[in-house]
Formats: structure tokens, C-alpha cells, sequence
């Protein structure tokens, strides 16, 4: 996608991905001309995929882990209940694109609706803000068929299109597929793999550039392994409330890694992200000790801490609720319902200039 501005009407052209390569930056003006077969005046609401904004920003892998998650603030009854995050998925179904907030049942399960925030700028964050109220209810909220399996998204395309038509579209990166570890790359993962994960954790988090942190560790199970008959793996990393929800990553700095096939070193200059897992809990240890309370005498006391630990479900899990989400709104357009269309708008929009 270029875009062009006439006066104060912005217009976006659609160019396949070979021809910018081609072409360069006479691109745009062969669009114009209408030279391209594929190029064409086309309104401001269309879907510009992560694919095509990458062409024109260059993602570093740390940076795309960064601006894939955020935090959601749970609402009931128009009061702050909790905190958690969610990261951001992009799908297609063959017809439509859509965005999607993927994060765990628990987070969403008594919320009447949520709040998140995405970063203002083109080429680069501007400093500015836009901040989104999201309702929710049972119809927006598709989980994952398994009881047992943590994991929901919820369709969140209006808000992300109201943010690109804009005249300063959002900033922010979103997960896809590609993403998802294949059957093979699952086979190839070491018994110990370094991972990152990006939360907010007790709900912190960067407000003034609507950013989560991040935190390093290892798996503490096998990750190609399915832990204790589950199709989830542990993390060695101080997990709290707030974290869940959070995506962790395998973040491959290139420099090559040991290859368990051919059981040698193997030099490799590639960086890679993989998307490994979604957080969704972690386990406690009770304490037990004596203290001493003035009203009540010498008592027991008991003191839940956690152990340093993280269950994650599996990635590949996503691609299950995405196949759910895909026959819904297939369901949903069939029928006529509006309320799941991509241009259904947020209920609420706040834009918080930059400084």
C-alpha cells in the first residue's frame, strides 16, 4: 500500500509487493497514473496487513516482540477490576483480514469490557497515544473448545481500523502464523531453550509509551515435549498476576546453535522469532511458619509464594481458536450480524497527543 495527500484528503493506492520491490520509489507515481493493473484509488478503511507495513518500517525482532503486546484493563460495572495482557494477532480467512487480542479465558471472564492502548506514528512512534474502550460480552469473546485450554481472542478489527484511518496511523506490531513454531520446528527445539516474555506483570507497565516490559529466562520443561500429558511446557520466570496472558518467544540472535540431529554447533547468521507459548498461570508453594500475633497468641502462618515458575500453553493451540473464530464470523457475515463486521467502531476512542 502508498499513500498520497491532496490537500487534505489522503489517499491510498493498492501495489502488489513485487512492484515496490521493482520499482522502487517511482511506485507511487506509476499508481497514480494507474499504470499498475493492481493499482487503484481504494477507500481509506482497507486492511493494510503487518506484511505491507513492514515494507515500509523495518522491524528489529526485540522491537516486534515490544509492540506486540499490551496491557488490558479489565472493567465490570464501569470499575477497574484487574489487569492483564494481551498481545495482538493478525488472520485472514481468504476473504478478510481481521485483528484479533489474544490473551487467556480468566483475564476476559468477568470483564463487561476492557481497555487497551496502541502507540501513534507512522515510520515510528510519535509519542502519541491512542487509547480504546472494547465491550465485550459472550459473542465477543471466542474461546478455545477445551475447558482445560486458557486461551481466547476476541475480534478487535474496529478499533485497529478506526487507528489507520487516521492520518497518523498506529504503531505496533502483530503476530501471525508465520509465527507459530510448524510441526518440525516443535522437533528441533533443545531440551532447554532461552525465551522472552512480554507482560505486565501486578499490572506494570509504561505508560507514557504504552509499552509492556519484558523478561528473560529459560523453559524448564522440554518445549517440544508435552508437559505432564498437556500441550503446554514450563518457564523459569517470576510469573504474577497481571502476567497473564503474556506471549513468550524464543528470540534466536543468530551466531548459530547447537543442532540436536547432526549433534554438532551449527553456525547460523539468521535472527528468528518464534512464538512459543502464551502464559496462563504458575504454580505456588505454600510456607509454613510460626509468627506471632499480639490478639490471637502464637498461631500458624501460612505465606503463598510463587516458585519462580511459568505454565504456558503452546502456541500451536492459537491456530485452533483462530479456526473457531474464522467459522463465527463466516457464521455471523452469513447471517447478516453486524455487530462482528471489521468496521464495527469502538465503542470509545481517546487519542492522547504526543508532548
Amino acid at each position: 500500500m502508498l499513500v498520497a495527500k491532496d490537500g487534505e484528503n489522503v489517499i491510498h493506492f493498492l501495489v502488489t509487493a513485487d512492484q515496490i520491490e521493482r520499482d522502487g520509489l517511482d511506485a507511487l507515481q506509476r499508481a497514480m497514473s494507474g499504470e499498475y493493473d493492481a493499482g487503484k484509488v481504494i477507500p481509506k478503511y482497507i486492511h493494510m496487513t503487518p506484511d505491507f507495513q513492514r515494507k515500509f518500517r523495518e522491524w528489529s525482532p526485540a522491537e516486534f516482540m515490544m509492540y506486540s503486546a499490551t496491557r488490558i484493563t479489565c472493567m465490570t460495572a464501569g470499575e477497574i477490576t484487574s489487569y492483564g495482557t494481551g498481545f495482538f494477532y493478525h488472520s485472514n480467512d481468504g476473504e478478510y483480514d481481521y485483528f484479533l487480542l489474544a490473551t487467556n479465558k480468566h483475564v476476559l471472564k468477568d470483564a463487561d469490557e476492557i481497555f487497551f492502548c496502541l502507540n501513534i506514528g507512522g515510520d515510528e512512534p510519535n509519542g502519541g497515544i491512542v487509547e480504546y474502550s472494547h465491550k465485550l460480552g459472550p459473542s465477543q469473546i471466542i474461546g478455545h473448545p477445551d475447558p482445560d485450554v486458557d486461551l481466547c481472542v476476541t475480534n478487535i478489527s474496529g478499533a485497529i481500523q478506526a487507528a489507520m484511518n487516521r492520518e497518523s496511523p498506529p504503531y505496533f506490531a502483530a503476530i501471525n502464523a508465520k509465527q507459530i513454531p510448524s510441526d518440525e520446528d516443535w522437533r528441533s527445539l533443545d531440551a532447554i531453550e532461552s525465551v522472552t516474555m512480554v507482560g505486565c506483570p501486578d499490572g506494570l507497565y509504561d505508560e507514557t509509551n504504552a509499552l509492556a516490559i519484558t523478561r528473560s529466562g529459560y523453559t524448564s520443561s522440554h518445549p517440544g515435549k508435552a508437559y505432564d500429558g498437556r500441550n503446554e511446557f514450563l518457564v523459569d520466570i517470576a510469573c504474577f498476576a497481571g502476567s497473564s496472558g503474556s506471549p513468550i518467544f524464543r528470540y534466536d540472535r543468530g551466531g548459530g546453535r547447537w543442532d540436536k540431529f547432526t549433534r554438532r554447533h551449527v553456525p547460523n547468521d539468521n535472527v528468528s522469532l518464534l512464538l512459543l507459548g502464551i502464559l496462563y498461570a504458575g504454580p505456588m508453594v505454600t510456607i509454613d511458619n510460626e509468627g506471632f500475633i499480639e490478639i490471637d497468641g502464637r498461631a500458624k502462618v501460612e505465606i503463598e509464594s510463587t516458585m519462580h515458575l511459568g505454565f504456558a500453553i503452546r502456541s500451536s493451540e492459537l491456530l485452533v481458536v483462530e479456526k473457531i473464530f474464522h467459522e463465527d464470523s463466516g457464521r455471523r457475515r452469513a447471517s447478516g450480524e453486524q455487530n462482528h463486521d471489521n468496521n464495527h467502531p469502538p465503542s470509545k476512542m481517546r487519542i492522547v497527543p504526543a508532548a
